[in-house]
């Protein structure tokens, strides 16, 4: 595993070259919505005592703000909420769905593989808490500019989730970037 994430960084800094911007002071505010799939204990079917439990996708959206530290390196939080949906059924004739909204807040540090005014191609990776729990997170982000104030992007993403049974949750999702200031 180690290995393959290793190879994916190298090809990655091949394919993007060298960024053209400079990031330094810029910052912005991006908006998004995504789809979430857990894998692991946590999101495991659990079956006994004649009781099925399933854990759904999830259904997510946040926020982030982001600030320039260095020319190709970004700080910034991020603010999401999803929505998770597990259903329950018995063998003595009753069942249940239940949908519960979590609030994860998480500390990002976006690395800009490449970065011009028409796109960009940045690496994620941060902690956060995962409504509560610790957990850590590394993806991707692909930005494509629509205006000179809105760049569309898609981010996928793998959360680490080091909750008691702990997870993973692979996240997929697509929103929008703006500036702040200059």
């Amino acid at each position: 595993m180690k290995k393959a994430i290793l190879i994916t960084c190298v090809l990655l800094l091949g394919v993007a070259g060298v960024s053209a911007d400079d990031l330094t002071g810029r910052m912005t505010v991006s908006g998004y919505v995504g789809y979430a799939l857990g894998f692991g204990d946590a999101f495991e079917d659990y079956e006994g005592f004649g009781t099925e439990v399933s854990v759904g996708p999830t259904i997510n959206f946040g926020g982030q703000f982001s600030y320039g530290v260095k020319e190709n390196l970004m700080v910034g939080g991020e603010l999401y909420f999803q929505s998770i949906k597990s259903e329950v059924k018995s063998d003595f004739g009753g069942s249940a769905s239940e949908s519960d909204m979590n609030t994860n807040v998480l500390g990002n540090v976006l690395y800009a593989f490449n970065h011009t005014s028409e796109k960009a191609l940045f690496g994620i990776a941060g902690l956060g808490l995962y409504d509560g729990d610790l957990g850590l997170h590394a993806g991707i982000i692909y930005q494509t500019a629509v205006s000179e104030s809105i760049t569309l992007f898609g981010m996928p993403r793998l959360h680490a989730l080091f909750t008691d049974p702990s997870g993973f949750m692979l996240q997929l999702s697509v929103g929008a970037t703006f500036p702040i200031g200059n």
